[in-house]
């Protein structure tokens, strides 16, 4: 018999919490704590500088609109974590295109003591919203973690009736000692149920005390996971706001293979044993080592993570649900073809097939696929509404965005079109 104590599964003794830190006080004539101000009484406690905590985010006192995680370490020793992420349901969306709401900031590898907190929130240092050039299409990591603007639903609305239906709680993906917990915001703190407080009238702050949240269990049926690749996707803007406050997008799928900068649809289905679906599977999705995105299967057993890959090379992406395990998929992720930026379009002319092609000063003649004499095209298959923006901007004179992949004949195919002035 051996004198060696099993290993112990640390996760299991982990307890995670989630709250909202925020100084914001409705129609208060100040938003911004002052220099050696105490935490507010509404405040998430506890939090940076009390009793064994270690915390990463910004320093108090200044102004705080953000998510925070807190995790407990009950174990008898320390525990190293790998990572932590936070996923929310639906998708980003800006003038810059739409992205998965995926935040991946903080610092690998931490070390919590036995008896310690970690907290987790919004950070200093702030990057630009926009992703930089060469791809400003790209989608960099979400930069901050102001987590209650995120579906936000106008006052009054229906909930059943306005949120997709593969809305779910926000998820906490923990990993540590070679293993995967994801963790389920049930109270909906850290979206504040998809209602910002300016919609809601008794709400002064969105400020929330440590609420636990739960270890998700897998179904006892559950047998196996398994993925597919779905489109390859970018969004481009058709404005102006539909009638119900919303941006109008529009989605196109060019010809093309996963792409950096692009979402790339990753469907996970669970199944019992004999093959049937399972909904309410909660599961995470990882590239390689690193978690790319989390959700819960509904409908038919399945749902969806969009993986927006930063560089090109090759990915192994596999989903995991506890001890249950997906076959790997291999992706391949190339560059875009091309990304300009021009002043304004200077010229427009439609085909005979329904293409229609622009021109601007300043775009590379020959180009990527030849002697183009200064112009693109979009293609016959692209939806109406992306040709009628490019009349639009054409008409008015605004500024455009355009990408493309691919060639036909001597033009490239244009794949997402829109105006970076908004």
């Amino acid at each position: 018999m051996s004198d060696n104590p099993p290993p112990l599964d640390v996760l299991s003794l982990l307890d995670v919490y989630v709250g909202y830190a925020n100084t914001t006080i409705k129609h208060a004539a100040s938003q911004f704590p002052s220099s050696g101000s105490s935490l507010p009484a509404y405040f998430p406690d506890p939090w940076a500088n009390s009793r064994n905590v270690m915390y990463d985010g910004k320093a108090w006192p200044q102004f705080f609109d953000s998510g925070c995680v807190r995790i407990d370490n009950a174990n008898p020793r320390a525990v190293t974590i790998g990572s932590i992420t936070v996923d929310l349901p639906g998708t980003e969306c800006s003038d810059y295109g739409c992205r998965p709401v995926h935040f991946d900031r903080w610092p690998r590898n931490k070390v919590i003591p036995p008896g310690c907190k970690w907290i987790i929130t919004e950070m200093e240092g702030i990057p630009d919203l926009f992703p930089p050039a060469p791809f400003p299409n790209a989608v960099a990591p979400n930069t901050l973690f102001d987590t209650s603007d995120y579906n936000v639903l106008p006052h009054g609305t229906d909930r059943s009736a306005w949120l997709p239906p593969d809305y779910h709680d926000p998820l906490i993906t923990v990993t540590a000692a070679g293993k995967v917990a994801i963790f389920e915001d049930r109270g909906h703190v850290l979206d504040w149920g998809g209602m910002d407080i300016f919609y809601v009238p008794d709400v002064k702050t969105e400020a929330a005390q440590w609420t636990q949240a739960y270890r998700s269990v897998p179904p006892a049926n559950l047998s196996s996971l398994s993925l597919s690749i779905g489109q390859t996707r970018e969004f481009s803007w058709t404005g102006p706001l539909s009638s119900d406050g919303h941006y109008q997008l529009i989605p196109f799928t060019p010809p093309r293979g996963p792409t950096v900068g692009f979402l790339t649809a990753v469907t996970v289905t669970a199944t019992d044993a004999d093959g049937h679906p399972i909904n309410g599977v909660v599961f995470a999705v990882f590239a390689g080592d690193t978690h790319v995105g989390s959700a819960i299967t509904f409908g038919n057993g399945s749902a969806t993570v969009n993986f927006v890959p930063t560089a090109a090379g090759t990915y192994s992406l596999s989903a995991i649900c506890d001890g249950v395990k997906s076959a790997p998929i291999i992706l391949t992720v190339v560059l875009p073809a091309a990304v300009y930026t021009a002043a304004s379009i200077t010229a427009i002319a439609a085909g005979s097939s329904g293409e229609l092609y622009i021109r601007w000063a300043g775009l590379p003649n020959p180009g990527l696929c030849g002697s183009n004499n200064g112009w693109v095209m979009i293609p016959p298959n692209a939806p109406q509404a992306m040709k009628s923006l490019a009349v639009s901007l054409y008409y008015n004179g605004k500024p455009v965005r355009i990408d493309t992949a691919g060639c036909v004949g001597a033009y490239e195919r244009v794949t997402a079109l829109y105006s970076p002035g908004g």
